[in-house]
């Protein structure tokens, strides 16, 4: 069974991109394992927490990445970047046992404005190259979300055919990285 974690840059209970993640995963086949990682209690990093052990929600976000086959981030964009929420996400993962690090990962982010999350993309596109995460090719952003949504109900077909697409190469990409490590 193929595992696919969901990984949002925004903690908002009302997030577009936590939204996205939910539609791709209806993409997904039977046989493929899907969630969403819940980010909001994990407290912004700092390595004197790690002293004593991880905080609960950071071993349970270690857990996660070490168990999945693809990482999806969502991310939005702010102010021209990468929350810091993602930021810390990643932060917290790159510590031993550093489960993210070669891990295959995938990006996808909306936005209300005009130009969806291209900016952030390529910031996390960076980080993640650093962390030698194996990432799918091209750019998965969307644009004036609010007008693809009745209150948090995508109603734009256009973008659930774009998730759509997603989703299979998101598979293709799992067959294709993992057949190239065993090589």
């Amino acid at each position: 069974m193929t595992r696919i974690l969901g990984i949002c840059g925004s903690l908002r209970a009302n997030s577009y991109n936590r939204e996205l993640l939910a539609v791709l995963g209806r993409f997904f086949p039977d046989d493929v394992s899907f969630s969403i990682f819940d980010a909001v209690d994990v407290p912004v990093f700092n390595a004197d927490l790690e002293v004593d052990g991880d905080p609960p929600s950071v071993s349970a976000l270690k857990e996660a990445i070490a168990k999945a086959d693809l990482v999806v981030f969502a991310t939005p964009e702010y102010n021209g970047s990468i929350p810091g929420s993602m930021k810390n996400l990643i932060d917290w993962a790159s510590r031993a046992p550093d489960p993210l690090k070669g891990k295959p990962a995938a990006i996808i982010g909306g936005t209300t404005g005009r130009f969806g999350t291209a900016h952030a993309q390529m910031m996390l596109r960076h980080i993640l190259v650093y962390m030698n995460c194996p990432l799918l090719p091209g750019m998965i952003a969307f644009a004036h979300l609010r007008d693809s949504f009745d209150g948090m109900t995508l109603t734009d077909e256009a973008i659930s055919g774009r998730l759509e697409k997603a989703a299979g190469a998101m598979l293709d990409w799992v067959a294709k990285v993992g057949s190239e490590s065993q090589a």
